[in-house]
């Protein structure tokens, strides 16, 4: 294990997801350890899958890094009791928030734990993501800890998830933003929005969530235009039956591409909509390794950003998905979120923007986009100088300095 050197200072990065899970934490951790700090990543362990994972990507980071479980509940290695109390601790919150009362065993499954961690580390300074972060961070900062945090989403936003506990979610957002040593967030559009909600006096500063930047690729000579969704899991309600739709009425040909964890029936429901009859094809792929995905998306012509505009946390974010097109110097057909439009406002004719509330006009759009010459070598200059996480590095540091002085 590492040893801190004595006149080190320490930053200790509080989650409560894998690092596999969380591009956004070990980015920052592997920026801050090369940049002179020690550098503890505190969080819960819940997947052997993902924990072997973070190896991997640990070895590709800086040696001045340690990564802490102060919670595991993967199943094979925790005991009966143990087991037993965090599913009666789950049954009792979820019974009490039908009650109208919601409690910290919704945002995770022993935060008090991954506290006492974190607390126990005595770093000089904390940064605090996920609900679990923001929990902890307000204890630690209430214990006259300097704490930043980090709104890696709206999270009391999301509703799609009947049990999240919104209330005390947008508790621990206000806490964060107000009385934080920093905070930031992925937008323009997040960071306003989070200002007006919480009446706060300092808005979030933005950290976007560019990945590192890297060789550009030549697009090959495709038959037919390749357009490109990609997701972990490929599912209902992400767009694709409105994008099918109003494939129907595009004239040329293309080929749909879709990456991503898909099962049997929805493939069927994928297949029974497409428009075959219209000559285009549909190609379902499996998903790749990070490191693979930029050569995926190079070969493509067209990247797909389907986000909805509700709830707020998808309306104002601006997603991987659509910088990691950028990223390619892919055209893009992008729905109108807030954050989106925000992106398309830098970009120009690269991104066709599309009304979700207004589906006739997609296939126009795409019939557009398709007909669109543009520079990619541009649009990958554009993203290196504003998205890429090498342009975030100093705002990043800067905010970190900053604090440490405070």
């Amino acid at each position: 294990m590492h040893k801190h050197k004595a006149n080190e200072l320490k930053i200790c990065i509080v989650s409560d997801q894998h690092l596999s899970a969380n591009p956004r934490v070990w980015k920052e951790a592997d920026l801050l350890a090369s940049n002179g700090y020690s550098v503890v990543i505190v969080t819960r362990f819940n997947s052997k899958a993902h924990k072997e994972r973070d190896e991997e990507i640990l070895k590709r980071l800086h040696p001045n890094i340690e990564y802490k479980a102060a919670v595991n509940t993967i199943v094979s290695e925790i005991g009966f009791v143990k087991k037993a109390l965090y599913k009666l601790r789950h049954e009792e919150a979820l019974l009490l928030k039908k009650m109208g009362v919601e409690t910290k065993y919704l945002v995770s499954t022993d935060p008090d734990a991954i506290y006492a961690a974190a607390k126990k580390e005595q770093a000089d300074l904390y940064i605090a993501h996920v609900e679990c972060g923001f929990y902890a961070g307000r204890k630690l900062a209430q214990s006259g800890e300097r704490v930043i945090f980090d709104f890696e989403d709206w999270h009391s936003e999301d509703y799609l998830v009947p049990t999240r506990p919104v209330k005390y979610l947008s508790q621990l957002e206000n806490f964060a933003i107000n009385e934080g040593i920093a905070s930031y967030c992925p937008s323009e559009s997040m960071a306003k929005a989070l200002t007006e909600r919480y009446n706060a006096n300092k808005q979030p500063e933005v950290i976007y969530n560019g990945f590192p930047q890297a060789e550009f690729i030549e697009a090959p000579e495709n038959k037919k235009p390749v357009l490109v969704w990609f997701s972990q899991t490929v599912g209902a309600g992400r767009g694709l039956e409105k994008f099918l739709a109003a494939l129907k009425d595009v004239k040329e040909p293309v080929v749909l591409r879709i990456v991503g964890n898909c099962n049997d029936e929805y493939k069927k429901t994928l297949e029974s909509l497409f428009p075959y009859e219209q000559q285009h094809e549909l190609e379902l792929l499996k998903p790749v390794k990070h490191d693979e995905l930029h050569s995926l998306l190079s070969s493509c012509d067209v990247g797909l950003a389907l986000e909805s505009n509700y709830p707020q946390s998808r309306n104002t974010t601006i997603t991987n998905k659509i910088l990691q097109y950028m990223q390619a110097g892919l055209k893009i057909l992008a729905t109108d979120t807030l954050g989106q439009q925000e992106v398309a406002e830098r970009v120009g004719n690269a991104i066709k923007v599309m009304p979700n509330n207004n589906v006739d006009l997609w296939s126009k759009a795409i019939t557009d986009v398709l007909s669109t010459e543009v520079d990619r070598k541009g649009t990958v200059a554009l993203y290196n100088k504003i998205y890429s996480f090498e342009a975030q590095h100093q705002k990043l540091l800067d905010i970190v300095k900053c604090a440490l002085e405070k």
